[in-house]
């Protein structure tokens, strides 16, 4: 197989774990498991017959969190499960050195507003980030938002997003509480941090496109708060001081129950654009545009209708199109508002060998973001397209959060990799201007004993798959070790290098982390993505098992030695390959899963996601979602693999009755005695504004079930 050393970075703790304590491989763990007692689970006998085919689903009735019994059945499993992770031991070890990686002073990127910088910031000892403003930059910052001190000791009240106006003195943010990201928006004024009396609901996910003079917005929020409408939204418009109930709908009321819709203004204040997205994962994205001075005129399609993707800066005199269309890997497009037409488009960067993966606009400069092999790739080009030079990175990693303005002179921007937690970045658009260190995040880590290696395997199919590999530098790499296999595969999302701060106890301790690349993301363009998707799924599956044994067949570890970890698409990942090759690992952690296939469409915001996966009322997606679907594959006289399945009741993504039903069918049919374990959180969704004392806990019983069953707690 291609192998290519990448890196030679490393990792070991200030706190005191020296590489001497790491010299040989861990033991395999050896002790006979011991048979657990389950809450008794009623198993129905409901079989359903779906285009033609019987399918049975015995546990139906653990779909309905209002009912006293699934209430009940839910606090024992949960009751099993904190016994179990409490008694690890060694889990007060990791959680003392979770606790110091979690336990740092964090910033985000900046953001330029007329003389206002707004800047995100999380102290050490606070649970959920503040926001601050101030007056250039640097300049002395003061708190306009701090949902610390709001919800009366409620510390999971969360700053969801925020949008100034185009001169900084008005903002728009949300607000929402126990991770269910249903957010509520608020105005404020700038100067004084007074809120104004405006108050709108069902603002989950919004984006606001503030007029020139601030004297309202447009804004995208949910039609009503009918649960059977939480899953779409539109474009509305707000005048400041109107009641919200008053705003004229202004775009998608012909939209379908997948589309989203994102509002656009040019900084001039004349050009309204609305994308309109097809389901979550960014396949089909079409635009649409209005001069914003023309109320109740149509909108114009930009695009439509064409199974692709386009997100567009907008600009005053134009706008700055990235696109896949006749380019799986993209390329840019500019295109006049009095020009719509393809044949006026004007190609100004064109598709290369590596995707690109975003374009901002800032004074004359494109600012372009591409991934090769799946590490992130900064450039700065002029405004024909032409590229000047790169933007030199510290080391293989990531850069993200690129944010500056149409008229700045400068642009932010922050890295992280495997050993980098997160360091901001101002930079100049000038000739000789170089990356100017605007802030690091200070974590106990030593970012000179950490090895990371880029692996590249063949998947069932033949695809050859990228795979990061990372462990200490000192760490003999003869033996098998045990390992963490991490992935994700889906909805268009690359899987670039990030700072590594919840696996450090594992890697610190003598494991291997491994994160592959899997088709279904956008390591390497649309392609790579729709390789994944809909009828395709199983090829990530596929890559996801392909990448256990080829660390498995090149001796980094073994079957017993090996956990899986996922969540959210990721955890469909993880409980599809358990389903599927259960002999293959020792444990799975499987969080906010998504397991029943056939009906996950039927609750929350899942039908946003029937673009990516396919729906069971349709006859041919239906077949192949049952073939793979993790609940309905669990079979008997079988031993599964130690699983900890982690969910929470607030999750308003995937409903948690997925992870409710795939406990109770695994419990029920596996001929072993390895743990299968259900942990529901009752005061957190699916992870977004989940503040960093509850992170560290669950991080804990991660590491610690992890750790424990691979041997390192030994």
């Amino acid at each position: 197989m291609k192998r290519l050393i990448v890196l030679s970075i490393s990792a070991c703790f200030a706190a005191g774990c020296g590489s001497s304590a790491v010299q040989v491989p861990a033991p395999e763990p050896t002790a006979q498991e011991t048979s657990i007692d389950y809450p008794a689970t009623r198993a129905g006998d409901l079989v359903e017959t779906l285009h033609g085919v019987e399918v049975a689903d015995p546990y139906r009735w653990l779909e309905d969190d209002e009912s006293d019994e699934v209430v009940e059945w839910q606090t024992a499993q949960t009751a099993l499960a904190r016994d179990y992770l409490d008694g690890i031991a060694g889990r007060d070890k990791v959680r003392k050195r979770v606790a110091e990686l979690f336990r740092v002073a964090v910033e985000g990127t900046p953001v330029k507003k007329g003389e206002y910088y707004f800047q995100t910031k999380r102290g050490a000892d606070q649970d959920q980030p503040v926001l601050y403003v101030s007056r250039g930059f640097p300049g002395e910052q003061r708190a306009l938002v701090d949902p610390n001190q709001l919800g009366e000791g409620d510390n999971t009240v969360a700053l969801d997003w925020w949008y100034p106006s185009f001169d900084g003195e008005l903002l728009a943010y949300g607000l929402s509480t126990s991770g269910s990201e249903r957010s509520t928006l608020y105005i404020m004024k700038t100067a004084t941090a007074k809120k104004l009396k405006d108050e709108i609901p069902n603002t989950r996910s919004a984006k606001v496109a503030w007029l020139k003079d601030k004297s309202g917005f447009f804004y995208s929020r949910r039609p009503s708060p009918k649960s059977d409408e939480t899953w779409f939204n539109r474009v509305f418009f707000h005048k400041i001081g109107d009641n919200w109930e008053n705003d004229d709908l202004v775009f998608g009321a012909q939209g379908g129950d997948e589309d989203i819709h994102e509002p656009s203004i040019s900084p001039n204040g004349k050009h309204l654009m609305v994308a309109m997205y097809s389901g979550a994962g960014g396949a089909v994205a079409d635009l649409f545009y209005r001069p914003v001075k023309k109320k109740g005129a149509d909108f114009v399609p930009v695009t439509s209708g064409r199974d692709s993707a386009f997100w567009a800066d907008v600009k005053n005199d134009k706008m700055v199109v990235l696109t896949n269309y006749k380019a799986p890997r993209y390329r840019v497009v500019e295109i006049d508002y009095d020009k719509l037409g393809e044949e006026n488009w004007r190609e100004i960067i064109p598709q290369g060998e590596d995707p690109i993966d975003q374009v901002l606009v800032v004074k004359g400069h494109l600012i372009v973001k591409v991934l090769h092999h799946a590490a992130v790739q900064l450039y700065l080009h002029d405004e024909t397209g032409k590229r000047l030079r790169e933007i030199e990175l510290p080391a293989l990693g990531r850069a993200y959060g690129l944010n500056g303005g149409f008229d700045d002179e400068e642009f932010f921007y922050a890295f992280t990799s495997f050993a980098y937690a997160g360091d901001i970045y101002r930079h100049g658009l000038g000739q000789d201007d170089r990356p100017d260190l605007v802030s690091r995040v200070e974590v106990p880590v030593d970012p000179d004993k950490y090895s990371v290696e880029q692996e590249f395997f063949k998947s069932k199919d033949g695809t050859v798959v990228p795979m990061f590999v990372v462990r200490l530098a000192d760490l003999s790499a003869k033996s098998p070790m045990p390992t963490l296999l991490y992935g994700y595969g889906g909805f268009n999302i690359a899987l670039a290098p990030y700072f590594l701060a919840r696996y450090m106890p594992f890697i610190e301790a003598g494991g291997v982390f491994a994160m592959p690349n899997l088709r279904g993301g956008s390591e390497y363009g649309e392609d790579w993505h729709r390789e994944g998707m809909l009828a395709n799924k199983q090829n990530t599956f596929d890559d996801f098992i392909a990448a256990a044994e080829y660390l498995i067949a090149r001796k980094i570890t073994t079957r017993k030695q090996l956990v899986i970890r996922g969540g959210s698409n990721g955890g469909l990942l993880v409980g599809a390959a358990m389903v599927q090759r259960p002999d293959l690992f020792t444990a799975v952690v499987c969080n906010v899963p998504l397991l029943d296939m056939i009906r996950y469409h039927k609750f929350l915001i899942a039908k946003l996601w029937v673009p990516e996966y396919g729906s069971s009322d349709d006859p041919e997606q239906f077949k192949y979602l049952l073939d793979y679907s993790p609940y309905h594959n669990v079979k008997g006289d079988v031993e599964y693999p130690a699983t900890l399945l982690l969910t929470a009741q607030s999750d308003s993504r995937v409903a948690p009755l997925h992870a409710r039903k795939f406990a109770a069918i695994v419990q029920a049919k596996t001929s072993g005695n390895a743990p299968i374990l259900l942990h529901v959180e009752t005061r957190a969704g699916h992870g977004k504004g989940k503040p960093i004392s509850m992170r560290i806990e669950d991080t804990t019983d991660v590491m610690s079930f992890a750790m424990s069953r691979t041997g390192l707690l030994e």
